[in-house]
């Protein structure tokens, strides 16, 4: 499951913000091309899953011998801690991403299992509907929000409920089939027009 404590107003209030306009409107200002860093979170009932899985791994080197555990257990700790990504977009790509329905396809990439459709997109915002069915993740329905603040840092809300594969592992109450409050929250900032070693996605 991607890995990101965030206040978040609720949905609804952020939609009644949000001009009445089409599905399908391109959002502005269409960020600058360049080095993008993005940090996230996913919090399930609360709990930081990356850290969650880090301590369930954890938990199963005991039987290693201890000096090996130890450079394991670091490996994992700084792994978890790492919660921000580099990304090098293109003019072509910050121009696509402007567009409702490529934004979300993005996102589906980035999520197995998920298929997100627009429901309301005016002026820097884009609010969206969700359903993910993934055996290995998140299943439920979820509502989000995607926000561009200027040209140089954008905002993404997911929020919902569904059941989560390996709930036990992750100190989640009532097993399997039991519904868990689901959220994840990405923030990504423009650094520079230069991507340097960071190459991107498409040439």
């Amino acid at each position: 499951m991607p890995a990101s404590r965030l206040a978040v107003l609720p949905l609804a209030a952020l939609l009644g913000l949000m001009p009445l306009a089409s599905a399908s409107q391109a959002l502005s200002p269409q960020p600058r091309p360049g080095l993008w860093m993005s940090e996230s979170i996913t919090l399930v009932d609360g709990k930081d899953v990356a850290e969650a899985v880090m301590l369930a791994q954890v938990e199963g080197l005991q039987k290693l011998p201890p000096e090996q555990r130890a450079l394991v257990e670091q490996a994992l700790r700084q792994r978890a801690q790492q919660k921000t990504r580099p990304e090098c977009l293109t003019p072509d790509e910050v121009a696509l991403i402007t567009r409702p329905q490529a934004l979300l396809a993005r996102l589906e990439e980035s999520m197995p299992g998920c298929r997100f459709q627009p429901v309301m997109a005016g002026g820097s915002r884009l609010s969206f509907t969700g359903q993910c069915t993934n055996p290995d993740g998140f299943s439920g329905d979820l509502q989000g929000q995607w926000t561009l603040s200027g040209d140089r840092a954008t905002h993404m809300v997911l929020r919902g409920k569904g059941r989560v594969a390996g709930a036990e592992t992750l100190g989640l109450k009532g097993g399997a089939q039991a519904l868990h409050e689901f959220q994840t929250e990405s923030r990504s900032t423009w650094q520079a027009a230069d991507c340097g070693a960071v190459k991107p996605r498409t040439p």
